[in-house]
């Protein structure tokens, strides 16, 4: 092979290795259980075992041939209680190289995963059709010479995406006729949330935004997500801090600040009241992890 040639490769596998990150088996999603926010998307895929994660706040049990779909700008966090067994196949994204792929694809398509992130495969065809996704991304992905690697990849995974539209579209049009005006108001409280969280902390708040009583709002949070109102709103500030802790070297007292606590010591007893430690320890703890 020519020099140049031989250079043009090179170029080619860098450009596939900083826009995609492939591993099959991995015993993790993420490196720790410490919250992040996604500036990439991810297809996952379990294969044996169980792991709990948590994407916006919404509790999601991974097991064998449940599939999970993220896309950028989400929060995600992988809870403690992995099985030892657990294994999963999974694709990261990078986010400028995912808007190409997603460039044309039906915009409710991407709305109704963002609602609905993790799904099981049950169709023997779909699980075939997950595992030769997997396979020949394997297989273009840790190709050492080929010229045509970066549309090969960008066209595969362009073509999984629609595989799965097409797979959930009628599901799609079934949720729009099934849905409840509790799903309505659960939708509208978690869009609040996200909107309004460093200024109300409390639940009242929500439920006046709503026209309904704080009871009556934790009545729905706790037939949709299993929490109440008041465990979503504290899961939602406690990952905020967290987030805030570990990302950026902002001090404690401005932290406390921004999210609308009295004070840095309030804020201080409110997280270690959930977490078990201070916010200072464990902004330390992920500074060590970090080093290792």
């Amino acid at each position: 092979m020519k020099e140049a040639d031989k250079e043009k490769i090179e170029t080619i596998n860098q450009n596939v290795r900083e826009s995609l990150q492939l591993r099959l088996l991995s015993d993790t999603l993420l490196p720790d259980d410490a919250p992040i926010l996604t500036e990439d998307g991810y297809i996952c895929r379990c294969i044996s075992g169980n792991c709990e994660v948590m994407i916006d706040f919404t509790l999601y049990q991974l097991c064998a041939n449940k599939v999970c779909i993220i896309f950028p700008g989400h929060t995600i966090q992988q809870m403690n209680g992995k099985s030892a067994d657990f294994r999963l196949n999974y694709l990261k994204i990078k986010k400028h190289r995912l808007n190409e792929i997603l460039f044309q694809i039906p915009p409710e398509f991407i709305g109704y995963l963002t609602q609905r992130p993790v799904f099981l495969l049950t169709d023997p065809q779909e699980l075939e059709e997950n595992d030769a996704f997997f396979k020949e991304a394997d297989f273009v992905y840790n190709q050492p010479a080929n010229f045509c690697k970066e549309m090969i990849t960008r066209n595969l995974i362009q073509n999984h995406y629609l595989q799965v539209y097409n797979d959930i579209y009628l599901l799609m049009q079934e949720k729009k006729h099934l849905r409840t005006r509790k799903d309505e108001l659960m939708e509208k409280f978690m869009t609040l949330l996200a909107t309004h969280y460093a200024c109300y902390h409390e639940v009242k708040y929500y439920a006046d935004q709503l026209c309904i009583t704080p009871k009556y709002l934790s009545i729905i949070t706790k037939a949709c997500n299993g929490r109440s109102a008041k465990e979503c709103i504290d899961d939602y500030l406690i990952t905020a801090i967290k987030l805030r802790l570990r990302t950026s070297s902002t001090d404690i007292k401005s932290i406390a600040n921004e999210l609308n606590f009295g004070s840095q010591t309030f804020m201080s007893k409110y997280f270690r009241t959930r977490v078990g430690i201070s916010p200072k320890e464990w902004r330390k703890k992920q500074e060590r992890k970090s080093r290792e």
